[in-house]
Formats: C-alpha cells, sequence, structure tokens
C-alpha cells in the first residue's frame, strides 16, 4: 500500500520534469545559436585586432624613433628593431638584459636620475647622454620617458630615443667658433644686410657695456655717435657691391654715452643653401693709438693689434682646410666614378672652385703668418735652373695667348744649384711674373738674371720682371706692395686678384734678407727687382719634384686610420678603395692604441689634432710600448705651417701628409711602404738649361713604348678633368718631347697647354681627344 502510494505520489511530478527539460532544450539551443552568433562576432573582432595589432606592431617597429621599455630596476622590456639597428644589436641581443651596458660610462649617472624621477614622480621625463652600440662606437641620443603599466599591472618605462649626433656636432663647432671669436682681442659681429646684430662676440659687447644677448637684434647703427641709419646703410651697400669693406674708423657711443673710435673692416658671407647673406665685420678699440702723440708708439701699437688679427688667421687654419679636405677630396673620387655628363660638369665647378678657394685660403694665412712671425723658411739646395725651365713651361702658354714676347736674359753666369727655400722663391717668381702678364698688353716681359758672388760659397742672386705694360704711378709705387693694393685702381674690375701677391712676395722676400723694388712711369712699363743673398756651391742630387703620375702596385697590407672627423675617415677609405689593404679605424689617439695593440698595423696614418688624446701623444704612448714601437706612423694635419713637416719628422713620425690630401701624394707615400714593384710610369727628367737640348733619335719599339705609356695617362685623364692632373701631365709630355722630333704631337700638347691655362675644360677635353690619336696611331705601328 505504501508502494504504491508513493508511486502514484511521483508520477505527476516525473511529468513535469519533462516538460521543465524540453523547456531548458529549448532555451539551451536558444542561447547556442546566441553564443554561436557572438563567437562569430567576437572572431571578427578578433581578426580587426589582429589585424591592427600588427599594423601597429609594423609602425613600432620601423620607426624613424627607436623605442624601448625598461623596468623599474633596469631591465630592457621590449625594443623596436630601430633601437636595435642603431645600436648594431638584435631583439634577442637587448632583452631581458640589463640596459646600464648600453649607456656610456659617463653618462650613467644622467640616466640613473632620469629613470629616478620618472618612476618617483610619474611625470614626463627628459635627457641626452650617449649611448653605445654593439661595437663600443659612441651615438648621441636624446631620451623621452613616461610611466605606464603592463598587462600584468606593473609600471614600466616607455622610453623615446631620438639621434642626435649631428647636433651635437654643430653644437661643438658652434662652441669652438665661440671660444676662438671670445678670445680674439677684437670686436667679432655679425650682421643682416638690413644692419640687424645676429652675433656678437664677449669682447665687442665689453667694449660697448652690455652683454651679448642684449644686442642681439639691435640695429648695429643705434651705437654709432656722429652717423646714423643712413650712413650705415650706405656701408652696407658698399660690402654688397665690393664683397669686403675696406678698414674705416667710426665713433661709437657705449651704454655710458661715452663716444671712441673703432676700427672697423667687413666681408660679405653668400649663404650656400640660398638664404639671405650676411655681414662679417671686425672692430678694433683705437682709442689710446688716437691718443697718443708719438707717432712711433702709435705705428707700433697698430701693427700688436694687426699681428694679433693675423695669429688669430693663422691659427684658423686647421679649421678652414679640414673641410676644404672632404670638398676636395670627394669630388675628385665622384668626378672619377661618375658618367654622366652634365653632373662631371657640377663636380668639375665644385673642384676648381674649391682649388681656387684653396689658394686664396692660403694666400691669406701666408699673409697672416708672416705678420705673426710665425713663417719660418725652409732652405733646401735645389735646381735653380730646372726651377726655372719650370716657370717657364707654366707661363709661356699664357704670354704666347697674348701675343707678348717672354724672354730670358742671363748678364753673367749663374750657379746651376743654389741653397735656399725653393717654394718660397718659385711663389715669388710666379707672383711677379703673373702680375707683369695681368697688366701688359702688348711689347715684352723679360726675366734678367744676375748673380753677384761674395765669396766662394755665397753671393747675391738679382732678378728682375721687366715689362712694355701700362706702369704704375708714383703714388701707387709708394703703396703698391701693402696688402690688398694692385696696380692701378682703374684696373681692379678688369684684372681679377686679391691685390695679395706683391704683398707677400715683398715679405717673403724681406724674410729670405733680401727685398723687392719697383722702378716704373706711367704707360712705360715697369721693372720690379728682387735681390736674395743665397749660398752656392752645395751638392744637390734630388729631382725638383716628385713625378706624380705614377701606377703603384702595392702588396697586401693592414693600415689603421686615425681622425676626429667621420667625414676624413671615409674620405681616406674612397682613396683606397680597390687596394689590397685591410683597414681599420679610431677616432681618437687613446682608440688608435688599443686597436694598435690589438690589431698591430702595417702603418699607422695619424690626424694630430684630436680629443681625448692628439696625435702626437699617441705617438708617444706606441713608440714607448714594445710590440707598437717599429710600426710605421705618418701624421696627417690640417695645419698649413712650411716646417710642419720637419718638426713632425723631429718628433718621430715616418712621413707626414698635408690636407687636403691629394690621392696621388697618398699614392706616392703609400708606395715607400707597399710598393710591390717599380712604378710602371714614363719617367720625366727635367732639363738643367733654360732651352732645349738637341733633337735625339729613338728607336721605333722606344716610341711605341712611350706613347702607350702616354696614352695610358691620357684616357684615365680623359675620364677625370682635373685641372691639376691635365696641367701635370701637358708639362711632363711637353718636357719629353723637346728631346724629340714630333712635331704634330707637340702642337696638340700647347693647344692642350693654352686650354688648360683659360679654365676652358671642353676645348681641353678635345684636344685630349686630339693626342690620344696620335698615340694610338704610333702605339700601333709595327717595326720596319
Amino acid at each position: 500500500m505504501n508502494t504504491q502510494e508513493n508511486s502514484a505520489a511521483h508520477l505527476p511530478e516525473t511529468d513535469l520534469e519533462a516538460e521543465e527539460v524540453l523547456r531548458l532544450l529549448h532555451e539551451l539551443r536558444v542561447h547556442q545559436v546566441e553564443l554561436e552568433m557572438q563567437n562569430a562576432e567576437l572572431r571578427k573582432t578578433q581578426e580587426a585586432l589582429d589585424a591592427s595589432w600588427a599594423r601597429y606592431f609594423d609602425l613600432y617597429n620601423t620607426a624613424p624613433v627607436g623605442y624601448l621599455s625598461v623596468s623599474k630596476k633596469g631591465i630592457i622590456l621590449e625594443v623596436n628593431q630601430t633601437i636595435a639597428t642603431l645600436l648594431n644589436s638584435t631583439h634577442e641581443g637587448l632583452v631581458k638584459r640589463s640596459v646600464y651596458p648600453l649607456i656610456f660610462p659617463a653618462d650613467q649617472d644622467t640616466f640613473y636620475h632620469f629613470r629616478k624621477a620618472l618612476f618617483s614622480t610619474g611625470l614626463p621625463q627628459e635627457c641626452e647622454l650617449r649611448l653605445l652600440t654593439q661595437d663600443q662606437d659612441v651615438i648621441w641620443g636624446h631620451l623621452n620617458g613616461t610611466l605606464a603599466q603592463d598587462h600584468t599591472g606593473l609600471w614600466v618605462a616607455r622610453i623615446a630615443i631620438s639621434q642626435i649626433g649631428l647636433r651635437k656636432q654643430a653644437e661643438q663647432a658652434l662652441r669652438q667658433f665661440k671660444a676662438i671669436s671670445d678670445q680674439a682681442q677684437q670686436g667679432n659681429l655679425m650682421t643682416d644686410m638690413d644692419g640687424q646684430l645676429t652675433y656678437v662676440n664677449d669682447y665687442f659687447a665689453k667694449l660697448l657695456g652690455y652683454r651679448p644677448e642684449a644686442l642681439i637684434g639691435q640695429a648695429l647703427s643705434l651705437f654709432f655717435a656722429d652717423t646714423g641709419a643712413d650712413y650705415f646703410k650706405l656701408l652696407i651697400q658698399g660690402v654688397k657691391t665690393a664683397g669686403f669693406l675696406e678698414a674705416i674708423e667710426i665713433i661709437y657711443r657705449d651704454s655710458q654715452g661715452r663716444g671712441f673710435p673703432m676700427l672697423m673692416s667687413g666681408t660679405l658671407i653668400q649663404s650656400e643653401d640660398g638664404g639671405p647673406a650676411l655681414v662679417t665685420f671686425t672692430a678694433i678699440d683705437i682709442t689710446e693709438l688716437k691718443a697718443l702723440e708719438n707717432e712711433h708708439q702709435a705705428r707700433l701699437r697698430a701693427e700688436a693689434a694687426s699681428h694679433s688679427k693675423s695669429l688669430f688667421l693663422a691659427n684658423m687654419s686647421h679649421e678652414i682646410r679640414t673641410p676644404m679636405n672632404a670638398i676636395l677630396g670627394f669630388s675628385q673620387i665622384l668626378l672619377e666614378q661618375i658618367e654622366e655628363p652634365r653632373w662631371k660638369d657640377y663636380l668639375k665647378i665644385i673642384q676648381s672652385s674649391g682649388n681656387a678657394l684653396l689658394a686664396l685660403i692660403n694666400d691669406i694665412l701666408d699673409l697672416s703668418k708672416i705678420e705673426a712671425g710665425k713663417l719660418e723658411l725652409h732652405d733646401k739646395a735645389f735646381n735653380f735652373k730646372a726651377l726655372l725651365h719650370e716657370v717657364e713651361a707654366m707661363l709661356r702658354p699664357a704670354f704666347e695667348k697674348k701675343h707678348l714676347r717672354f724672354e730670358f736674359q742671363f748678364q753673367n753666369e749663374i750657379p746651376d744649384v743654389l741653397e735656399l727655400d725653393s717654394q718660397r722663391l718659385r711663389q715669388i717668381l710666379l707672383n711677379l711674373l703673373g702680375n707683369a702678364l695681368k697688366f701688359t698688353y702688348q711689347g715684352f716681359v723679360s726675366l734678367v738674371l744676375r748673380y753677384q758672388p761674395f765669396s766662394e760659397n755665397t753671393g747675391e742672386l738679382t732678378v728682375a720682371v721687366v715689362d712694355s705694360g701700362v706702369g704704375i704711378s708714383e703714388d701707387l709705387q709708394r703703396r703698391i706692395f701693402q696688402s690688398f693694393e694692385q696696380g692701378q685702381s682703374s684696373y681692379r674690375k678688369e684684372s681679377a686678384g686679391t691685390g695679395l701677391g706683391l704683398a707677400i712676395s715683398h715679405q717673403l722676400a724681406c724674410l729670405m734678407g733680401g727685398g723687392i723694388s719697383c722702378v716704373s712711369q706711367v704707360n712705360q712699363g715697369s721693372t720690379f727687382t728682387l735681390r736674395l743673398p743665397v749660398k752656392s756651391g752645395v751638392e744637390y742630387t734630388g729631382p725638383l719634384s716628385e713625378n706624380l703620375n705614377r701606377t703603384y702596385h702595392f702588396r697586401s697590407a693592414s693600415l689603421l686610420l686615425v681622425d676626429d672627423r667621420p667625414e676624413n675617415l671615409l674620405l681616406l677609405e674612397a682613396q683606397l678603395q680597390g687596394l689590397p689593404f685591410q683597414l681599420r679605424m679610431a677616432q681618437n689617439g687613446r682608440e688608435a692604441c688599443l686597436l694598435a695593440h690589438q690589431y698591430p698595423p702595417d702603418l699607422i696614418l695619424m690626424d694630430i689634432k684630436m680629443p681625448v688624446m692628439d696625435g702626437v701623444e699617441a705617438l708617444q704612448n706606441l713608440r714607448a710600448a714594445p710590440d707598437t714601437a717599429a710600426i710605421p706612423v705618418v701624421a696627417l694635419t690640417a695645419f698649413s705651417m712650411q716646417n710642419e713637416e720637419e718638426h713632425l719628422l723631429k718628433m718621430g713620425f715616418d712621413g707626414y701628409l698635408s690636407k687636403p690630401v691629394a690621392q696621388q701624394l697618398l699614392y706616392a707615400l703609400l708606395g715607400r711602404f707597399f710598393a710591390l714593384k717599380e712604378p710602371n710610369s714614363l719617367e720625366i727628367q727635367t732639363e738643367t738649361a733654360a732651352v732645349p737640348a738637341a733633337m735625339t733619335t729613338v728607336s721605333a719599339q722606344e716610341m711605341r713604348k712611350m706613347a702607350v705609356e702616354w696614352l695610358l695617362q691620357c684616357k684615365v685623364l680623359q675620364n677625370s678633368l682635373i685641372v691639376n692632373e691635365l696641367e701635370q701631365f701637358s708639362l711632363q709630355l711637353e718636357a719629353s718631347l723637346q728631346a724629340l722630333n714630333w712635331t704634330e704631337l707637340k702642337e696638340r700638347v700647347s693647344e692642350l697647354r693654352e686650354h688648360i691655362l683659360a679654365f676652358e675644360l671642353e676645348a681641353a677635353q678635345a684636344s685630349l681627344g686630339q693626342i690620344a690619336l696620335v698615340l694610338e696611331a704610333q702605339a700601333s705601328t709595327t717595326d720596319p
């Protein structure tokens, strides 16, 4: 009975459970459909997120700025590819490592305070410091840091790194310029073409009684006492027209209202990037000079001021010649590689303009070094008549082009070998003859030579340059040897030049113990007479100059190149490209010593002026260590003192190259150490007489051999068209042909010389083509 009752009691309950199950199954099916729809939507969302993440990751990884995430303890958690590439490493090589080995030791304290401030304040932080690559190269970086939570909730530093090496170099160059300018005992200032001050040095600001920053943006004419803005506009207009402002006296008024005289000169600076032009001024306070009653004391003080100015210019030689090294070197390399005519023309303009600028810089530095007492003579025995022959070969085509007679007159026997500074004598002769050529339009120019013996080994050499030119007035004769003066002011525009040639020649002659005098009448010609004490009777066996058109074959060797300027290292690397040399590079003397011990090179090319450790100290360290003491070290320097080579050799250097470094001079020096065999080139013996030797007869085989060698040089020059190399080639070929009966080739070479002197490069290229045809015909002949 109980069992039946229980069964009856459960029957209705079982029915309810079935209905509930059906309802639940229905609801489950509905939820299943909803879930499938939601899952489909979630898959689409996830795919979109994945695509967005991939795009973000690509942007993050290839951004121009380096990114890295660093923990509170300084552990790298994440980096992008940019920072990995910048540090010459990989993602795996950086992640989970300490950040401190990547920071220059002296800057690790800076990063510590940067990280500490970021995590303690939570505010964005920034700093500048140096990073170390995998190869221990130093890179300047600007760091911007923010604090953020990662996916686990931990706070991490998100750091963006921008490379600022170029900016740091510019800042350093600006600091160096300001340091040099502020040390100068003269006012240095710069204005725009409206007369607004854009730069003043400390010296000038102190003269006026202001701080330098208070003067920037002010009109310079506001500080003139007796003249105003209109007068200054006239000065600026004169500078714009002439390119310079000759020294003039201007009365200034300082902050206390005191008037005082200043001697001002200016120079126009054209912007290379098309920006507005600027005018630089130098200003010397001449209050004391004006107040001196004694004329002699006033002159001495003016000379002292000029000496200070010249000393400043002389010390700037290194800073000027260093960028010229890169300009001339890379333009020459590009000339040898680029074939497109239009770009070659542009490069030829750069090359020729660079050489012209270098020549002008050398003239200015010569003058400044003479005035500063820093130019020293370098007396050596040399072949005097060979020097005359070289000067004649350089200038005769120009005289012939103007249809002028160019004559040599020997009044008595002159010793073949003399002892004095041949480089400076050549410079004086070229200046005097160049001036005669410039101001003579018809008639003749004569070089009259005489030797007066004083004893068996001493005497006086007299060289007179006589012309039938326009002549010089008596007034101008009194100042013809002053700097920036030319024969007649009316010829300034017609005749190019700075007016430095005669001033430099006169002061060089005085340094050599002699002098130059001038006798002239207007329209009756001029005579410039050079007198020099000389030594004679000395032994001499060397050539007048080294043949630079040689082809060297080098053996394999390892070279260590040391220079603090990356562009100079890049230039040397380019000049040595294709040669069997293994190159390593260092940017200061300390790095060079470490590399020399670790990888002993066969030769070191060492810059002199470098940070950390200069070239002289590095040489001393290398010589003191047994494993590096015997390594040859050649000095590279942008200083232009004439006795620099002798000074450096005495210090222990094994050779010397002056910047800008000419490629052929570099090869010639390397040939001393690594030449595999004797140079395969045509050796030219310089004539020792002022007239050609008698014609000689050579065999057809010898003629053919000479033609092949000349043809090779000719084809190389056709591809480069570098003026200096063209002139060297034509001079050597012309000298060799004097002893040969080869009329057709002589005529072609004479035409080439005319085109070179006139800087007619297209015509010179055509002449080279004609010379090549003549040489090819001779080279292809067979023995009879």
